[in-house]
């Protein structure tokens, strides 16, 4: 998604390089593209915790599992 807003960012202002402004349709491209960046790094760090939070308490159940075994013994 980031790739993607740096495209459409680059896309709005090539596409008015005489005018050296960005307006008309341009200008919603632009601001496309700059949601698209912010929201691209925002959507992978949501991602990550659900799979860190996953391994943690996988790896705290097991811990919990062996102290029993060894209580056990």
């Amino acid at each position: 998604m980031t790739f993607l807003g740096i495209i459409l960012m680059f896309y709005s202002y090539l596409a008015n390089w005489k005018n050296g402004m960005i307006a008309g349709d341009d200008a919603y491209t632009f601001v496309a593209g700059t949601i698209l960046l912010i929201a691209g790094p925002g959507f992978w760090i949501g991602e990550v915790p659900k799979e860190v939070a996953a391994r943690v308490r996988t790896e705290i159940l097991g811990a919990k599992k062996e102290i029993k075994e060894g209580e056990k013994k």
